[in-house]
């Protein structure tokens, strides 16, 4: 290889310099690492990375002849160098060391042979038959560089799977701002690979990008002519493509102020950046025109500059040994210009001050001061030198160990000398007798000026920021941008102004408002803020949202009165007349109707209109005066008339029965709903359904038996509360967050930005109709929002294809982006997208727990019981577990159940799992296990996705029976599953005859491990010839699922036998049950009649009982006592340990088998834990919460 060139423009620098920069090299421009003189030569397209490099150079210098050379020909000139050998490569440079003869040029050379280069000469000159003239003895050096090829190592990976903080980015990209290696917009959601770096704020500038990662380093991407990226440099070719860590910031002098903060907060505007550290203090970059900066001028940065007082603020020491020399004056020890300090409320002390330099302390700010002898002084201002003793409360107070001089009322101390600070002095000075110390004035403040910086918006050309509840504009201001009653530009952070209406003047608006967050448009911004109470010390407001500058597209939210605002001005939100929830009266009287789809409406007396499923309504509570009038239109009492007795509903009022109660004019069962806004166990009404507010009950959800909710939250107390909890400023729209998870929207609406399904501009509020919203960003004519459920919504201008939706049409309303990810947040630039991710793969379990019969009050033998919390299960759109177990201390695992708890995740569920209330600490039993072996267990989340990572018990555990106190009293206990339909009430134990006469499936899912299945014709029978006597007091209790109706076969009665206690071939006592339908049935206990030899005399029943699942059922019977006859063999019924009837039996039986089903009548039930005890169980006069775990041995 070698130079085309005859005077070789050589690049220079490090090694570290060229690799940093990684430069493209022009085609044949050579480039040397002076400390490596390692050598490379562009080919105009490779990076220096990329290049061969040219090493261990052979440098000979030798003298040639140079013969006569025709014009327009070349000659060849062969010279000896030793080294060169015929395995590697080389690069051949040489050059002359005095001037060649005229139109001589020494055009390439090469090696030509081992130990060999040949030099090719070429005359130039353009005459014809021209010859140059010979040259003897001309003095050449020759480098003979070494080629080394970089070696690419080729290897197949696959990016990662993003996982929780990754970055995804879409839209326009021509600068390089979606920080994606490239320059091609994209359309979709595409993952930035950068290493795993994680990221928790975003901010889209005009066609640049800040990102804060969580280390708090802050990054920058893109376009970077105005400097704006922060990374020291500006102007063409100074865009980046990928995230670049800033590493430094900087004083305003240009000094650096450090070289490893951490961030908090960031803001990318048109042009210029800002952004504030961990400690609170602003630094800000880019383009400064109009003094958008905040730096005092209207010079561009390219490096992050402190905003603001130009000196570090250290926390002053509360003993320190300092002192002066009579030039400067330390504190803390640091002896730095740059340095001044924050001493808030105590005792201070300054130690070493020398008698011959004595100090005093003044206050440079309208505040008191008091020394030793209570003289109080005022400073008049900043630049006035005299000090006015004036009366009133000290803030600040001074002595020391001697009082060396007292000067115009101003005593000066040696030695130690004590500062006591009371309250906010703002600033004070440290003057000393004898000399004019420059350092110390205005050395110590209350707290740092600088600090403090909550939130900033960074505009076209102006800047924004909340420092310390204090709302500060600046830049330009001919929209009225600075809020400071002037369209005046401002270069420094300037506080906003507001009209005082009362007495028609401007006033500091910081005065009346502590505002707390900030949004930056193109011209125009948003703030939040409360009014102080009367003191003007604590806000006391609910939230308002704040609006100051264009108001051209009516982005102000005021109306269009106005084109602009040069104050502060309160946005109205006139709930009213915003159109998503009709918050309205509830009638003292309404009709609850059905529409023939299953949909069930509220109506007035007479009203047939449509109901809107997104009406709410206010229920009072009574008001003395008006308890004496008609119940139908008392204050408190409202009617919901002639709901149907098949689809009866309950008031979920969980935990608030003493603000709200309900009843109905028929019961139609109970039932224990989970997953709902308040779970519980509530009563089914039909007919005319009462409902009583007796106080601040907020809100409840109205559940109907058969379809879930009527209305979720749909009864309130009084009208809800929208208080804004975060602002965002598009181009010329706005965007605000209520604390109700709802959108309101306002402005230029071209592009369909304000997702209002048109593209009419607002100028007052539009509320969007979706709801449960948790986050929102603004772009320059798009809208970005994510959901309860982590969905990405977007809406608005998608020229490039900045809604991330596939395409380039733009939407006027909010479409989701369709994909598999769970989104964190996310953040709009001008025409570009960002969003961190929540959750890709489910993230992994916490609080596992695994726990056997010892440790759970919900599983028996054979049982685990695994618990486990997943905060994140619904957000994660889970769609079920994976349940696994080991037996073998985890050398191979059996899965138990690939689909467990699938339930809880269908879409009949979807409303609960996105209430805030609803329980992400999941519990799962594992079934049918082996008591003699141990047992690990794992579980795992899936989704769409895919399966996340397995969180494993730590120690294995094996499952043991529960332990019953009373099991000595047990004549009968069979747990019927399919290990063990054994009674084992005695040893051995007794098996039982079984008539499995159908093909149906036997056992399955019981209230503990399996339950047996009876179908028609089959059963099973337990014979004892022993016999058992059943005595004055028993009880007989079981688990039972009816899965259908019964039906009459054979001439015989609707019932169906559940068990009968036989001697010899008469029942002698028998329970029934019959239904019509899949949830309403009856339960009647028969006992022996003597005449017939059956057992059919009626003892009790249970009648419409609503069955969903398992019930428990308890039969007892009581001998009574001698003192009270009336309880005196009385047999009750319990039905989910509630007493439903009672019944007398005074019968004395000698039971030798026990039948289960079996007969000519339709039947198919599940039955489970059946146990005979020969004593009494349960109190009689007491309801009781059924066992929830099997019954023990």
């Amino acid at each position: 290889m070698a130079s085309l060139f005859k005077n070789l423009q050589i690049r220079r620098g490090t090694n570290a310099d060229f690799n940093d920069k990684d430069p493209v090299l022009k085609a044949g421009e050579p480039a040397v690492a002076i400390d490596t003189q390692f050598l490379k030569i562009g080919d105009g397209t490779s990076k220096w990375s990329e290049l061969p490099t040219f090493s261990s150079a052979i440098i000979n210098t030798i003298e040639v002849d140079i013969p006569t050379i025709e014009s327009n020909n070349s000659e060849t000139v062969t010279i000896t160098v030793d080294g060169i050998d015929s395995i590697n490569d080389y690069s051949i440079l040489v050059t002359p060391s005095a001037p060649l003869p005229e139109h001589i040029d020494l055009r390439y050379a090469y090696v030509s042979s081992v130990n060999e280069v040949s030099i090719v000469f070429t005359n130039t000159d353009n005459s014809n038959g021209a010859f140059s003239l010979a040259q003897s003895g001309a003095k050449l050096t020759i480098f003979s560089y070494l080629l080394n090829i970089p070696t690419i190592t080729v290897t197949t990976t696959t990016t990662p799977d993003p996982i929780v903080d990754d970055m995804f980015s879409w839209g326009f990209n021509e600068f390089g701002q979606l920080a994606l290696g490239d320059r091609t917009d994209r359309k979709d959601p595409t993952f930035i690979f950068d290493n795993n770096k994680k990221w928790t704020k975003i901010s889209g500038g005009n066609y640049h990008t800040l990102a804060i990662d969580v280390d708090r380093e802050l990054h920058s991407v893109g376009y970077n002519y105005y400097g704006q990226l922060g990374l020291g440099d500006h102007g063409a070719g100074t865009n980046k493509l990928q995230f670049t860590k800033v590493t430094e910031c900087f004083f305003n002098d240009g000094s650096l102020y450090s070289d490893n903060a951490e961030w908090s907060h960031i803001s990318a505007g048109s042009y210029h950046s800002l952004a504030i550290d961990t400690s609170g203090n602003l630094f800000s970059c880019g383009d400064g025109s109009y003094g958008a900066l905040g730096l005092g001028d209207v010079q561009g940065r390219n490096k992050f500059t402190l905003v603001g007082e130009q000196f570090y603020f250290a926390d002053l020491d509360r003993l320190t040994g300092n002192g002066t020399n009579g030039t400067s004056f330390t504190l803390n020890d640091i002896d730095n210009d740059k340095y001044k300090f924050v001493a808030n409320s105590g005792l201070y002390q300054i130690t070493g001050i020398p008698s011959s330099n004595p100090i005093t302390v003044t206050i440079s700010r309208p505040n008191s001061v008091k020394d030793s002898t209570h003289v109080n002084h005022f400073f008049v201002g900043p630049s006035d030198d005299d000090y006015i003793p004036q009366g009133g409360n000290e803030l600040v107070a001074y002595s020391g160990d001697v009082l060396e001089a007292t000067i115009a009322d101003q005593q000066y101390y040696s030695g130690t000398v004590e500062i006591d600070v009371s309250g906010d002095y703002q600033r004070i000075s440290i003057q000393s007798l004898n000399d004019n110390m420059d350092n110390f004035n205005e050395i110590v403040h209350y707290q740092s000026p600088n600090s403090t910086w909550l939130s900033i918006g960074a505009g076209n050309h102006h800047s924004a920021g909340v420092q310390n509840s204090g709302l500060y504009a600046w830049g330009q201001g001919n929209f009225g941008q600075n809020a400071s009653g002037e369209n005046e530009n401002v270069l420094f952070p300037r506080g906003v102004k507001k009209l005082d209406s009362l007495n028609n003047r401007l006033i500091d608006a910081n005065d009346e408002i502590a505002f707390s967050q900030v949004a930056a448009g193109k011209n125009h911004s948003l703030a939040i803020g409360r009014e102080y109470d009367e003191n003007g010390v604590i806000p006391t407001s609910d939230p308002t949202v704040f609006t100051f500058g264009d108001n051209t597209d009516g982005q102000l939210g005021i109306g269009g009165a106005i084109q602009s605002s040069d104050l502060i001005v309160p946005v109205s939100f006139d709930f009213s007349q915003i159109v998503d929830t009709n918050n309205i009266e509830f009638e003292p009287v309404m009709y609850y109707r059905e529409d023939g789809f299953g949909n069930m409406y509220f109506r007035k007396t007479g009203d047939f209109s449509s109901f809107s499923e997104k009406e709410k309504y206010i229920l009072q509570p009574a008001t003395e005066d008006l308890l004496s009038n008609d119940p139908e239109y008392r204050s408190g009492l409202y009617r919901i008339r002639n709901v149907q007795s098949d689809n009866p509903i309950a008031i979920l009022n969980g935990g608030k029965e003493d603000k709200i109660t309900y009843s109905g004019d028929s019961k139609r069962g109970c039932r224990i709903l989970n997953d709902t806004t308040a779970d519980g166990k509530y009563d089914f009404y039909s007919g005319d359904v009462y409902v009583r507010v007796l106080g601040d009950f907020d809100k409840v959800s109205v559940y109907t038996m058969n379809n879930g909710y009527l209305g979720k939250n749909i009864f309130y107390f009084s009208e809800p509360v929208y208080n804004p909890v975060k602002v965002s400023a598009g181009a010329n729209h706005s965007v605000v967050l209520t604390g109700t998870d709802q959108v309101l929207t306002f402005g230029k609406n071209h592009k369909g930005q304000l997702g209002a399904g048109d593209t009419d501009g607002r100028n007052f509020p539009y509320r969007l109709p979706e709801s449960n919203i948790k986050n929102i960003d603004a772009g320059g004519d798009h809208t970005l929002f994510v959901d309860g459920s982590k969905y990405v919504w977007s809406f608005g201008d998608n020229q490039n294809g900045q809604l991330g939706l596939g395409d380039n049409t733009s939407r006027s309303s909010a479409t989701r982006i369709d994909n598999t990810i769970r989104w964190q947040n996310v953040y709009a630039g001008a025409s570009h997208s960002f969003a961190t991710v929540f959750a890709f793969y489910p993230n992994a379990l916490s609080n596992f727990q695994v726990k056997n019969a010892s440790t759970s009050n919900l599983v028996g033998h054979r049982q685990l019981a695994i618990t486990w919390d997943h905060i994140t299960a619904y957000e994660e759109a889970i769609t079920n577990y994976i349940v696994e177990y080991s037996s073998d201390s985890g050398a191979s695992w059996f899965t138990y159940s690939d689909n467990a708890l699938a339930y809880k995740f269908t879409e009949d569920y979807i409303g609960a799992a996105r209430d805030t209330e609803q329980s992400t600490t999941f519990t799962y039993i594992i079934d049918g296990l082996n008591d003699s072996d141990s047992y690990l267990v794992r579980v795992a989340g899936q989704n769409a996705t895919g399966t996340g990572q397995f969180t494993e018990s730590s120690q294995p555990v094996s499952p043991v029976e529960a332990i019953d106190s009373d099991f000595s009293s047990v004549v009968f206990y069979s747990h019927l599953d399919n290990s063990g339909l054994d009674d084992i009430s005695g040893f051995p134990p007794r098996s039982p005859e079984t008539f499995f006469n159908t093909n149906a499936t036997r056992y399955l899912a019981g209230e503990f491990a399996e339950a047996l299945r009876l179908y028609q014709y089959d059963g099973a029978r337990y014979s004892n010839s022993d016999g058992i006597t059943l005595p004055a007091e028993f009880t007989i209790e079981f688990f039972f699922n009816p899965r259908n109706y019964t039906n009459t076969q054979n001439g015989e009665g609707p019932e169906a036998r559940i068990f009968a206690l036989r001697g010899g071939s008469e029942d002698k006592l028998k329970l029934s049950y019959q239904g019509s339908d899949a949830t309403d049935y009856s339960f009647s206990l028969y006992k022996h009649n003597s005449t017939t030899n059956d057992a059919d005399i009626k003892v009790c029943d249970i009648n419409n009982e609503i069955t969903d699942g398992f019930a428990h059922i308890a039969i007892t019977r009581t001998s009574g006592a001698a003192d009270n006859p009336s309880s005196y063999e009385v047999v009750r019924m319990f039905y989910n340990g509630n007493l439903i009837s009672s019944g007398r039996d005074d019968s004395t039986y000698l039971i030798d088998n026990i039948i289960f089903a079996s007969g000519n009548n339709f039947y198919d039930f599940d039955i489970d834990e059946f146990r005979v005890s020969d004593i009494v169980r349960y109190d009689h006069e007491e309801n009781f919460n059924p066992t929830t775990k099997p019954f023990g041995i």
